[in-house]
């Protein structure tokens, strides 16, 4: 299932995360450096990554869910980079908990995804955003 990120995942989302951390950490996304002079970035807490994607969303500009198997928060997909206008796109970025991954539950998240975009949301394109060198992810757009 796919639902809204809420604050009260807090507990499980980082169980998740911390517990897949070496097994996510080759495909995300890196934070660069700060120029000279300045203080590094931080990532955020929690809580303000829910704020920043709620915003977002109240904004039509994200679409931030978890990803529920069988009752348990096992990852999180967030269709971003919404614009409107003649273009009317977006792009999904994604990760899933190594311990359900391979069993068709990412490539059921991202049909899930784009079909409420397409069908509800209006979008006329979505983009999958992944490394070319992660055959896995490669994958689940196959599928």
């Amino acid at each position: 299932a796919l639902r809204p990120i809420r604050l009260r995942d807090q507990r499980a989302w980082r169980e998740v995360n911390q517990r897949n951390r070496d097994w996510l950490r080759p495909w995300e996304a890196t934070i660069p450096p700060a120029p000279p002079g300045h203080l590094p970035p931080r990532r955020p807490t929690f809580r303000q990554m829910v704020r920043h994607l709620r915003t977002e969303a109240q904004a039509g500009r994200m679409l931030p869910f978890v990803i529920e198997y069988e009752g348990r928060l096992a990852g999180q997909l967030t269709v971003a980079g919404i614009t409107w206008g003649s273009m009317c796109s977006g792009h999904i970025g994604y990760w899933i908990d190594r311990a359900v991954a391979g069993r068709g539950v990412m490539p059921t998240a991202v049909a899930l995804a784009v079909d409420h975009c397409f069908r509800s949301v209006g979008l006329h394109r979505v983009e999958v955003c992944i490394r070319p060198e992660n055959l896995p992810s490669r994958r689940v757009v196959e599928k």
